[in-house]
């Protein structure tokens, strides 16, 4: 950032300053002091005003803020923000067609003969030996078991 033209824009905004270094002391726009208590730090991005704890993480929402049209244009500029307001809107040049996607629902008025319901019974209902099942049942409160334990607390659960 450009900190001579954004010293010139708070100057514009917010009126005369003392240059103190890391930090510009304004009269506060919020409370209005007498006094050069309000902070601002462009390395930051910061802003603070001692009397009246008038704080912000963005200098930009000062100039938005207390600023004219032209100098919130200038930090703009400045800070590379773009305005979405000032966008012109693009027609697009490609049709698009849309689809009607219908409901596969059926209403309630519409009766569904048993007849039509199609049922499948290819069910595997072969017994499984006890010796190949190799882990005990892991109920609640057993997760953090060994699994030599495993099977004394399901018998205390």
């Amino acid at each position: 950032m450009n900190k001579t033209r954004a010293k010139k824009i708070l100057y514009e905004t917010l009126g005369n300053y003392s240059d103190k270094g890391s930090e510009l002391l304004f009269s506060c726009p919020a409370c209005g002091h007498h006094k050069r208590k309000f902070s601002v730090n462009l390395d930051k991005n910061v802003f603070k005003c001692w009397i009246c704890d008038y704080v912000g993480k963005d200098i930009g929402r000062l100039i938005y803020s207390y600023g004219n049209s032209d100098t919130k244009s200038q930090w703009r500029t400045l800070t590379g923000v773009v305005d979405f307001s000032e966008v012109d809107e693009v027609e697009d040049e490609k049709e698009v067609e849309e689809t009607v996607i219908e409901s596969t629902e059926t209403n309630q008025e519409e009766i569904v003969e048993v007849d039509d319901i199609e049922v499948e019974e290819d069910f595997d209902d072969d017994p499984v030996p006890f010796a190949i099942i190799e882990d005990v049942p892991i109920y609640p409160g057993c997760e953090g078991v060994a699994k030599e334990d495993r099977r004394k607390c399901f018998q205390k659960k």
